[in-house]
């Protein structure tokens, strides 16, 4: 026993990891500039690259419709609010999805192929600026570069954030303004002037307006006037505490900003935001089913979120996460005042994530679609794996003789395999990335028949691409096994020449068939059981598949 730990100090001996760290360390200082611009110039060129790659959702053309109806509102003195209604209630605030009618409109964008693809190049531009932001806010948290680089590496090896920043303009839109607003609370905090004020109070409008949820952090900002949780320390001049002038020019902005930016609060505001937060918080429905942990339900339990979370983000990002936010608890109770006191900060971080999950399990919140609803709680999970991955390294380097290299080489084994099957899969399985699932769910052969797979139906445009690029029939007659709307989305994106052909028809008539793999029971027509045409499959699980009626 004791030659085998000669063998393994003398392997992965003390000087060399250090020689590796700190000069690793060092080169990255001396360049961090220059590795931070390429680091976001490649992300963009990438983005730029593969945003056309992807199909439609179900919510594309209802979040496009929102949009509009909303616009009509603004503009139309003969518009009213039953659009806006019928299309999304009072649950969706509008400002991103207004921020791409006026694209829509600026450049006078008429053909859906081309509204859509500018829709999915608008919604990535956000992600891309809301990474920059993200990078800038965990300076707050993470002193090394280093570390705030890996934060934004996570959220971009993030298979499911990453496909559905091309696309949903809800949940992305949410997460990155969510960025937007706590970036914006702690420079304001940082230094805080009524000019910040009003600006923090923009910032936090326009997040509102885009999801109401954003509200958390405009309550928080209101808690930081409290000197229970910003007290100011001996040495902390004046000038870096809010005053009270502050705190109402603050008030008053915000308040002005939510009503300006969201129509529906033009008449009753009071009322109709409050509306709106509770629709949220209380949203039931009693006509979606889901596959969830291999049966179907209609409303989802409480474990629901942690499940989606625990199978679908990669393993080591959980694990790092976990040890993160322990170390940050741990802090805390043992020294409340201490901790609140120097770590004001990382306590918002602690409740940016952990509130809204409690929130939900507490109202018993109808959630769908993975944990899709809750992204915007992402970029703090990340934050605090990257806080987790640093104590982790602090512990193992603080270990001597052979147990120190040994941990460290564990921990770099755990990323780097963690990170490479992550690249792997997206590679391989562009433009499937939201269909990721980890080893805990066994990988997507192991998550079959459990959970969701393409709920989003994006598989449909590569099927519909199929069927028009092989049948040269001036009118293809289709059906499918899920709603007409989904398959009318995805035609949308098509060229003209091939969306023109198509016409979507009962079973009965059709000449194919589109099966979406999604429930547990899947039945197809007799006259069409035969082997399908086509199909779209991901680590050799179908996700979709097209059969031709038989003659």
């Amino acid at each position: 026993m004791e030659t085998l730990r000669n063998r393994i100090t003398s392997f992965f001996s003390k000087d060399l990891f250090d020689r590796t760290y700190f000069r690793l360390l060092y080169w990255l200082r001396r360049n961090q500039r220059s590795v931070t611009v390429a680091f976001f110039l490649l992300f963009l060129l990438l983005g730029l690259r593969v945003y056309r790659d992807y199909g439609m959702t179900w919510d594309d053309e209802n979040n496009r419709n929102f949009g509009l109806c909303t616009f009509q509102y603004v503009f139309s003195t003969s518009s009213n609010l039953d659009c806006i209604q019928r299309e999304h209630g009072v649950i969706h605030s509008p400002f991103f999805e207004l921020v791409l009618i006026g694209i829509e409109k600026g450049f006078h964008l008429t053909d859906t192929r081309t509204i859509y693809f500018a829709r999915h190049l608008a919604t990535f531009l956000l992600f891309y600026l809301g990474l920059i932001v993200f990078y800038r806010m965990t300076r707050f948290f993470l002193r090394e570069w280093a570390h705030r680089m890996l934060a934004c590496v996570l959220m971009i090896l993030t298979p499911r954030i990453f496909s559905d920043a091309f696309y949903n303009s809800v949940d992305i839109g949410a997460l990155v303004f969510f960025v937007f607003e706590f970036y914006s609370m702690l420079r304001f905090f940082e230094e805080p002037s009524k000019l910040r004020a009003v600006w923090h109070a923009f910032i936090c409008a326009m997040a509102i307006d885009t999801r109401v949820t954003s509200v958390l952090v405009a309550a928080m900002t209101f808690a930081g006037f409290l000197p229970l949780l910003f007290p100011r320390q001996k040495d902390q001049p004046k000038g870096n505490r809010p005053t009270a002038p502050q705190f109402i020019v603050y008030g008053f902005s915000l308040g002005v900003f939510v009503i300006m930016f969201w129509p529906l609060l033009w008449k009753h505001p009071f009322s109709n935001i409050l509306i709106a937060l509770n629709n949220t918080a209380n949203f039931h429905s009693e006509y979606l089913e889901m596959q969830y942990l291999g049966r179907l339900i209609r409303h989802s339990p409480w474990h629901y979120n942690f499940v989606w979370m625990l199978v679908t983000i990669p393993i080591s990002y959980t694990i790092f996460f976990f040890f993160g936010i322990s170390q940050c608890v741990q802090r805390l109770v043992r020294n409340p005042q201490s901790a609140i006191n120097r770590n004001a900060h990382h306590l918002a971080l602690i409740v940016w994530f952990g509130l809204p999950l409690a929130g939900a399990v507490i109202l018993k919140t109808d959630l769908y679609n993975a944990w899709r609803h809750h992204f915007f709680i992402y970029p703090a999970f990340l934050v605090l794996a990257v806080i987790g991955f640093r104590d982790a390294c602090d512990y193992a380097r603080s270990k001597r003789n052979w147990l120190r290299p040994s941990l460290l080489f564990l921990i770099g084994v755990l990323v780097l395999a963690d990170l490479g099957g992550v690249v792997s899969f997206m590679i391989r399985n562009h433009p499937y990335e939201h269909v990721y699932f980890n080893r805990i769910a066994g990988g997507v052969q192991g998550a079959k028949r459990k959970f969701e797979m393409d709920y989003w139906v994006l598989s449909s445009r590569k099927i519909l691409e199929y069927i028009t690029a092989t049948d040269p029939s001036p009118i293809i007659l289709i059906a499918a096994n899920y709603p007409e709307f989904v398959l009318y989305n995805n035609a949308l994106i098509l060229p003209s020449a091939a969306r023109e052909r198509l016409r979507f028809v009962d079973k009965e008539e059709a000449t194919y068939f589109i099966v979406l793999f999604n429930d547990l029971i899947i039945n197809i027509p007799v006259e069409f059981r035969q082997p399908p045409t086509y199909s779209v499959r991901v680590d050799g699980v179908q996700l979709a598949a097209v059969y031709k009626r038989m003659s």
